[in-house]
């Protein structure tokens, strides 16, 4: 009910107050937190979020990323099955620039494939965020 109970007006502002914040305490990011807070499980049993954090010491234009099984694009935040295979397409904004290593979790990565747009790596994703190192010859 939305209204004063009996002429007291608190109840009618805490009414008004749990309305306006019912969209957000039920998303889907916060409930995800809350379950993994109270050890409760997941949404989603046998998922991972994609969540790829780059760090780099040379510049790039884009970095695209795709599940190999599927060939989908992956789009930040979403939710991939636990030991995806994910492939990593990197364009760098010279033609010329070169990328020696690259690391995922502290973990090398061997390069897959490279052309004249992209340099490809290939990693699998066992946890998040995943943590990506891109070096140059120069460090």
């Amino acid at each position: 009910t939305i209204g004063s109970n009996e002429g007291v007006s608190q109840y009618s502002k805490l009414c008004l107050w749990s309305f306006l914040l019912f969209p957000y305490t039920l998303s889907e990011f916060l409930l995800e937190r809350q379950l993994k807070k109270h050890k409760l499980g997941t949404l989603y049993p046998g998922m991972i979020e994609f969540r790829p954090i780059v760090k780099s010491n040379i510049p790039y234009l884009r970095i695209l990323y795709f599940i190999t099984s599927t060939g989908n694009q992956i789009i930040k935040g979403s939710y991939i099955p636990i030991g995806s295979v994910i492939q990593m397409n990197v364009q760098t904004v010279n033609a010329t620039d070169e990328i020696s290593s690259v690391s995922v979790n502290g973990k090398e990565v061997d390069m897959y494939n490279k052309d004249e747009t992209y340099w490809r790596y290939r990693f699998k994703v066992t946890r998040s965020p995943q943590r990506i190192n891109l070096l140059s010859p120069a460090t």
